[in-house]
């Protein structure tokens, strides 16, 4: 009774372990040739049969399989007869390492319930098949050749780039540290552009043969030449206001003072008195008119030029 009960036991262990077996899957990997060419590539059949329940997790295009290169993977739906589950994946390597001997080695992992499995599964050893015969005597590796490799390169343009960042740095230098010079030297320009510009009509004015048209406008001109911002109120002032106005240009000597009162008085003669002056009388004004333009240019240049 004893020695049934024994047997009993022993083949519910068997069979456990049979059922247990039987779940397990069954990996087989495949090569379509024994021996590897550098960089040329071959193909690799790996097959897994499992239970139906179990999930299969074949290598992808991220994992390394190094010396091995992954250059294409195809993989077959899954096949289910007789309660077993056959999934197939057909890749495609190469390798660029020289050595004698290689072998690859698959890693893949299978679900079953809960649990993750991984494992891997390794090739047989494959054979490098040397494309020229070694010398008897030599050792195998590189070898030095006398032959000079031209190589034809796109121009490098950053040496210009970088002369160019050094100019523009240069000239804002420059110009940083001579802004004040050039600024007074701007100025001066424009000073020297409107005197001529101003003379230039005053003597235009005085070619005009009419006095009415001619005090009209030389009435304007030394006006807005002695008081271009209007701070004075020049453009406005009448001849009683103008004597004490022409006492605000400092500049002017007293006579080139009176010269405006002058000017200003006989304006007002042509202008409101409709008197025409002597023509005797009409060129000495123009010309004491110019000198104190003068004068104010004179000043405004020195006054200029000293400043900081």
């Amino acid at each position: 009774m004893c020695r049934f009960r024994r047997a009993i036991a022993l083949c519910l262990l068997l069979g456990g372990v049979l059922a247990g077996l039987a779940a397990q899957p069954v990996v087989r990997l495949s090569l379509a040739s024994d021996s590897l060419r550098v960089g040329e590539p071959f193909e690799a059949r790996l097959e897994i049969q499992h239970a139906p329940d179990v999930v299969v997790v074949f290598p992808s295009r991220r994992t390394r399989l190094a010396p091995f290169e992954l250059v294409d993977a195809r993989a077959e739906p899954t096949v289910t007869q007789a309660g077993r589950s056959r999934d197939v994946l057909t890749l495609a390597l190469r390798t660029f390492e020289v050595a004698d001997k290689q072998v690859l080695r698959l890693p893949y992992a299978y679900l079953s319930g809960r649990d993750t499995v991984w494992q891997t599964i390794a090739s047989d050893t494959l054979a490098m098949v040397r494309l020229a015969p070694v010398p008897p005597g030599e050792e195998v590796g590189y070898r030095h050749s006398e032959d000079l490799m031209h190589w034809t390169l796109p121009r490098d343009y950053s040496w210009l780039v970088l002369l160019l960042a050094i100019a523009l740095f240069v000239l804002g230098g420059v110009v940083f540290f001579l802004r004040r010079p050039l600024r007074r030297y701007l100025y001066l320009s424009r000073l020297s552009r409107e005197w001529k510009a101003t003379y230039r009509e005053l003597t235009e004015i005085g070619a005009l043969g009419q006095q009415e048209a001619l005090f009209a406008q030389l009435n304007g001109l030394w006006r807005r030449y002695l008081d271009p911002d209007e701070r004075l109120g020049l453009a406005s002032m009448t001849t009683t206001e103008l004597q004490q106005g022409v006492m605000a240009l400092t500049h002017l000597s007293t006579h080139q003072q009176a010269t405006l009162l002058e000017a200003a008085t006989k304006a007002d003669r042509v202008l409101y008195a409709r008197l025409d002056l002597p023509p005797g009388e009409v060129a000495p004004l123009l010309r004491n008119l110019a000198e104190v333009l003068r004068a104010t240019y004179e000043a405004r240049r020195r006054q200029l030029l000293t400043s900081r």
